[in-house]
């Protein structure tokens, strides 16, 4: 058994019986969540407790060396914007950004890898979201992302299990359904299927300005590309110029935060803030290795003008 420490991994002197014992508390927790894992057709469990802790386990034969089981706690400290400020992992020209983001109406996607912070950080960018709109959140898993907005509804794909002839639940259906809810604005906790990258930039499309979501990339233009294959994939009839067009002209900001290990020890930070002008990428602060963050005052300027108007 391993735990997490201080952003490390320390092994324990805590040790499972044998395979036998684990895959059966594996199977106990999938029971007491509704679902069902097994070896030979679910090898894969993916769930949420009550508390918000998120639990995947996987079996043989997919799990080559055995069973294995990942518990992620809900954090009983969420980081507010003064602690990340502290932190240095934003910076108050950033805070400024995704102020104006916000009261402008922009479409914000968070990218980054596991552990980055692209939750922290979206909860950072919904604090600006107006008290007076209704606000819908739609999750692969419910993170509390608004946690004291007056008007919000949340919506999860659930993953237990289904009756016979029950139609899926899937992050794309509910997309289109929160849009028949009236919503000011639509948060989508992660893109991480086709039919959600399809949904997503759809419902921005249809005049749903203001929507926010995360995804996986290494880089704020890997998470357009990203988001094209991905929108490609659901939509084959469009030819690859459309995709990157239609996701380019309806994304105005990306923020890509990363995790790095600095004079050992771990760090997570905002990276880069990119603006997508015209559907073209331009940076307006990043952050380099041994020099700290870099802004580009000229095209901060510009954003700034563009949206006090």
């Amino acid at each position: 058994m391993w735990i997490e420490t201080a952003g490390r991994l320390l092994r324990t002197d805590a040790r499972w019986s044998g395979e036998t014992e684990l895959v059966t508390f594996i199977k106990q927790l999938a029971n007491a969540l509704g679902q069902e894992v097994d070896e030979r057709s679910r090898p894969i469990l993916d769930a949420r407790f009550d508390n918000g802790t998120r639990l995947n386990a996987t079996l043989r034969p997919v799990a080559v060396f055995g069973p294995c089981v990942s518990i992620r706690p809900f954090p009983k400290t969420v980081f507010g914007v003064d602690d990340l400020l502290r932190f240095g992992a934003l910076t108050p020209e950033m805070m400024e950004i995704f102020r104006l983001a916000v009261r402008a109406r922009l479409n914000v996607v968070i990218s980054g890898g596991t552990g980055s912070g692209k939750t922290t950080i979206l909860r950072c960018v919904c604090r600006f979201v107006g008290a007076d709109e209704r606000v819908l959140t739609v999750e692969d898993t419910a993170e509390n992302l608004l946690p004291e907005h007056p008007h919000r509804l949340s919506f999860e794909a659930p993953k237990r299990r289904l009756g016979e002839g029950m139609l899926p639940v899937t992050m794309g259906l509910l997309i289109e359904n929160a849009l028949r809810q009236r919503p000011d604005r639509i948060i989508v906790g992660e893109i991480r299927s086709a039919e959600a990258a399809a949904a997503f930039i759809d419902a921005i499309n249809t005049g749903h300005a203001g929507t926010m979501s995360t995804v996986h990339a290494n880089s704020a233009v890997d998470a357009l590309a990203r988001i094209d294959v991905l929108y490609a994939r659901q939509a084959s009839n469009f030819t690859m110029e459309v995709v990157r067009a239609l996701v380019r002209g309806n994304i105005d900001l990306v923020v890509h935060a990363v995790r790095e290990i600095e004079r050992e020890r771990v760090v997570r930070r905002v990276k880069e803030v990119v603006w997508v002008r015209e559907g073209e990428p331009v940076h307006l602060v990043r952050h380099v290795r041994r020099r700290g963050y870099e802004t580009d005052d000229v095209s901060l300027a510009e954003f700034r003008q563009r949206l006090s108007v």
